[in-house]
Formats: structure tokens, C-alpha cells, sequence
């Protein structure tokens, strides 16, 4: 049985998808499977990725490496395609790889030893955020080593990585049939995430980043259809809710949870030059103003970010502090 499963959905990356495939197939882990679901691409992105692994073919056998494309019946979006490949996995863990993101040659083998090195069941890692050739480190804002409550509430409060190509996590989470599996692409990770840092009976952070996250303007987080993508956000927020709900902690977590509802309201802010961009933010999860601003949790900068918005100065805001730098 592999140690790791890697799963890739592909969809529209011909630019990439050999950056992301060779990264892979570098890893200095051995005993690995990596499986690249075709969500339907129109372009040639399977065509390089068969050149690809026929040329890295002479190493699978010595890394044992097991190496499988499947192919989706229509194309269904990203949380289709990663619920599909975590229902294929026979590795012991299973972590998650973007098409068009690439990852450090250590990737695997660090994340991989600290977890079966300390019986952890979910282990994540930092990040490169990559824009325009530009590498910034992304930390989580966390310990190693804690409880499932402390990486809770830093996850509701984005103070680490919402994303679960950061996250080695053991098959039988992902595979159990507790597990809910989200049905819209915006804001999966979130969803999956919340999940795997629920169940994990251990939990570990790697503070090395590992994995390049690059910001690619044609992926569907730059949806050019802005209401319909906040629309999905919703969706995947109040499921987050619900799951929270249903386990009792809601009032646990209820300060956490009004930071949840304002993050999915700021996601608006990417449409601050739609006309309609105001109304869109007021009615994501209307009424949260007072106790945003009176949390206890919440910084000055970030209350005062919502004045501003509130007040319909936001994209005023904006073109004075463009101006001022």
C-alpha cells in the first residue's frame, strides 16, 4: 500500500501542468501514488501530461511510484473532481495538488515523516504565495502540537491555511462515511477543512513552507462571474454552519463564527467596481455589524475596514490609497 496519495485535479492548465507533474514526480519520497483526474479539459493538458509521465516512466518502478489518470464522465468542477480521487485512494495518507501550483522536491517526505514519526493524523504545512514570479512565505499563525479546539478557531479566523493542498491527512478521515463532501467549488477547502481539523485525532504543523500556490488570474478563484462565485461562497459557508451546528458548537465557537460570516462578505470586495457591489456585501449574512464590531476578536483595522464599507466609501477608499503609494 503507498504512503501517499496525491490527487490532481486537471482542468485548463496546458501552461502548467508539466511544472506541477515534474515537481511530482521529484518527490524524494518514495512508495507514492499520484492520480490526475480529467475534469473534461478542452485544451491539450492530457496530451502533455502523457508526454510527461512516459518520460518519467523509468522511475516509477524504482521509486515505486504508482502513476493513474481517470477521467471524469462531465466536466464537474474542482470539489467534484477531489471527492473522486479521495474515494480512488489506497494510500495511507492523502493530500491534494493544484494543476496549475507546483511543490517542494521535500514536500511529501517531511510532511509524511512527521506524521508517521508522531501517529498524527492531519499535518499541515506553510506556503509560497507566487505572483508574478514573485515568492512571498505564507505562515500559518499557530503552534505545533495542540488541541483540535486551538486549530479550530484559527482556521475560522483564516489565521491559517483554509486550503487542503496543505494538509496530509489519513485516508480513513477523507474515506469515512461521516465525511461531507461539498457540492460547490468556492470555499470547498474551507468546508473539507473544517472537517478534517474536526475528526483528526491529532494534529501537527510543519512551520517549513513547502508548497507554491500560484495566484493564476484564469482559475475559477478569478471567476469573472462575481455573483455567482459569492453565491457558492454562501453555500459552502453555511455549510461550515451547519456541520458546526450539528456537533454542538456553534455557541463555542460564536465569536469565531461572526469573523466566518464577515470573511465571506469580504469576498465581495474582489466586485468593489460593480455598480451592484454594495448591495451584493450588505446581503451576505445581514446583521452582523454590531457584534463584528464589538468582538473581542477582531482588530481596530479590520472594524474599521468594515465602517468603511458600511458607509459605501469602500472603492473611494481604494483609489486613495492607490494613489498614496
Amino acid at each position: 500500500m503507498p504512503k501517499v496519495t496525491v490527487i490532481v485535479p486537471v482542468y485548463g492548465v496546458e501552461k502548467y501542468i508539466e511544472r506541477c507533474a515534474i515537481s511530482l514526480f521529484e518527490q524524494t519520497l518514495d512508495d507514492i501514488e499520484i492520480i490526475f483526474v480529467n475534469d473534461c479539459t478542452p485544451d491539450r493538458s492530457m496530451e502533455i501530461l502523457d508526454r510527461i509521465i512516459e518520460k518519467y516512466r523509468f522511475l516509477f518502478e524504482e521509486k515505486k511510484y504508482i502513476v493513474r489518470t481517470e477521467s471524469m464522465l462531465t466536466n464537474s468542477g474542482q470539489a467534484a473532481v477531489r471527492e473522486h480521487g479521495t474515494k480512488l485512494a489506497i494510500g495511507d495518507y492523502i493530500i491534494h495538488c493544484d494543476s496549475d501550483d507546483w511543490v517542494e522536491k521535500t514536500w511529501l517526505e517531511l510532511m509524511y515523516e512527521k506524521a508517521d514519526n508522531e501517529n498524527i493524523d492531519v499535518v499541515f504545512c506553510d506556503y509560497y504565495r507566487v505572483i508574478d514570479n514573485r515568492k512571498v512565505v505564507c505562515e500559518n499563525k499557530c503552534d505545533d502540537g495542540c488541541s483540535n479546539d486551538y486549530y479550530i478557531r484559527r482556521l475560522l479566523t483564516k489565521q491559517c491555511c483554509t486550503s487542503v493542498w496543505n494538509k496530509l491527512v489519513k485516508r480513513g478521515i477523507y474515506q469515512s462515511r461521516d465525511f461531507l463532501y461539498p457540492q460547490c467549488n468556492m470555499w470547498e477547502d474551507y468546508y473539507i477543512s473544517t472537517q478534517l481539523f474536526f475528526y483528526a485525532k491529532k494534529i501537527g504543523y510543519l512551520n517549513r513552507p513547502l508548497y507554491n500556490y500560484f495566484c493564476n488570474r484564469q482559475s475559477i478563484c478569478y471567476a469573472s462571474d462575481y455573483e455567482k462565485k459569492l453565491e457558492q461562497v454562501v453555500v459552502n459557508c453555511d455549510g461550515i454552519l451547519s456541520f458546526l451546528k450539528e456537533h454542538n458548537l456553534d455557541m463555542q465557537y460564536s465569536e469565531e463564527i461572526i469573523v466566518l460570516k464577515n470573511s465571506a462578505k469580504r469576498e465581495a470586495l474582489s466586485s468593489f467596481w460593480a455598480t451592484d457591489f454594495y448591495r451584493l456585501w450588505k446581503n451576505i449574512y445581514p446583521g452582523i455589524g454590531g457584534k463584528y464590531l464589538l468582538s473581542r476578536i477582531v482588530s481596530l483595522k479590520d472594524k474599521f475596514q468594515y465602517l468603511i464599507i458600511m458607509l459605501g466609501l469602500y472603492p473611494a477608499w481604494i483609489k486613495l490609497m492607490n494613489r498614496a503609494q
